[in-house]
């Protein structure tokens, strides 16, 4: 900067001669506290979603949240003069009501006639409440078919299926509904988005002028980490909004089948004389079997035992016989 002095961050420069503005704006210190100042708006504009609040009303249907009102984007989105350009402010969007978000879910165990008829049943059914299954898995206890099938239906329709759904049972055993509200978390994702776009638009207007005036690969790639930042907070914002959505657009029922005691027939298969047949030959080997192993533990542990009992008894009449001959020898 030809003759000029050094000047200190956050003082206005005086007014001069077009040559000199424009030397000035081409200064490295300049564009790099138009980069810090932007920087800094950018992280004021993040951190003030997370105190967002918006009116709420209660509908029947949950709804996707709008927008919330974000009154400090107004203030907070403006860029002092002393940063080196003009000051940028952006209006302060109006409020909407914002429509309250129920995620719904339910618990149904009960006793049905058929549990294999009684799934065809549950899931035309669910077709019928334009729902999807969203997993189901069928297992044998015993003599008996269990079981447990996972339902996706539209939230307005979850008192209807729970209604249609007890028709098929014999018996209902339990039955729980639960809703957790989130209206809260979808107004605070709204206001985050709406500040993270606003501050996008910012750095791609700032990434525009540094491009043109400064030419530095430096300040250009400062600016561009900033806003591929920005660009990724917002598609996870996106993305966890997009997820409540679809949690209170579909409530999730929870089926569990099991068969009714009372009207299980007594005999679930036919009989089937090759399956007797081959009862009969098992158990005949296994009686075969069974008689071949006593005979070889008794062959094992008789003899011996025998022998040892026919020489205990020898010898106990041989003493016998001794004591007898010795008084009449006397």
């Amino acid at each position: 900067m030809g003759g000029g002095g050094a000047h200190l961050p956050g003082t206005a420069r005086e007014a001069g001669p077009p040559g000199r503005r424009a030397t000035d704006l081409n200064d490295e210190g300049t564009m790099r506290r138009m980069t810090i100042g932007v920087l800094a708006v950018a992280a004021g504009l993040g951190a003030c979603g997370r105190s967002a609040a918006a009116p709420e009303r209660e509908v029947g249907a949950p709804e996707v949240a709008a927008d919330a009102a974000m009154p400090a984007i107004a203030e907070r989105a403006s860029v002092a003069p002393a940063s080196g350009f003009a000051a940028v402010s952006m209006p302060a969007p109006s409020s909407p009501a914002v429509a309250r978000m129920i995620v719904r879910s339910a618990d149904l165990a009960m006793q049905v006639a058929d549990v294999r008829r009684a799934m065809e049943e549950v899931t035309t059914l669910t077709a019928a409440m334009n729902g999807f299954l969203g997993g189901s898995r069928q297992w044998r206890d015993g003599e008996s078919t269990r079981a447990t099938m996972t339902l996706r239906v539209p939230a307005a329709r979850l008192d209807s299926t729970l209604a249609q759904l007890r028709r098929l049972a014999v018996r209902v055993e339990n039955e729980s509904v639960s809703g957790e509200d989130v209206t809260r978390q979808a107004v605070d994702l709204s206001a985050q988005l709406t500040n993270l776009r606003a501050t996008e638009i910012e750095l791609r207007a700032l990434l525009t002028t540094v491009r043109q005036k400064t030419q530095r690969a430096s300040d250009v790639l400062e600016v561009h980490a900033e806003l591929a930042r920005v660009r990724g907070e917002i598609e996870t914002r996106t993305a966890e909004l997009q997820s409540l959505t679809q949690l209170a657009a579909l409530s999730t029922i929870t089926l569990s089948l099991a068969p009714d005691g009372v009207a299980a027939p007594l005999v679930t298969e036919g009989w089937q004389a090759r399956g007797v047949w081959r009862d009969a030959t098992r158990a005949l080997f296994a009686t075969g079997r069974g008689i071949a192993t006593v005979g070889i533990w008794a062959l094992v542990y008789g003899v011996p035992l025998l022998l040892l009992a026919a020489t205990l008894t020898f010898a106990w009449r041989l003493i016998r016989r001794r004591r007898a001959d010795g008084p009449a020898v006397a």
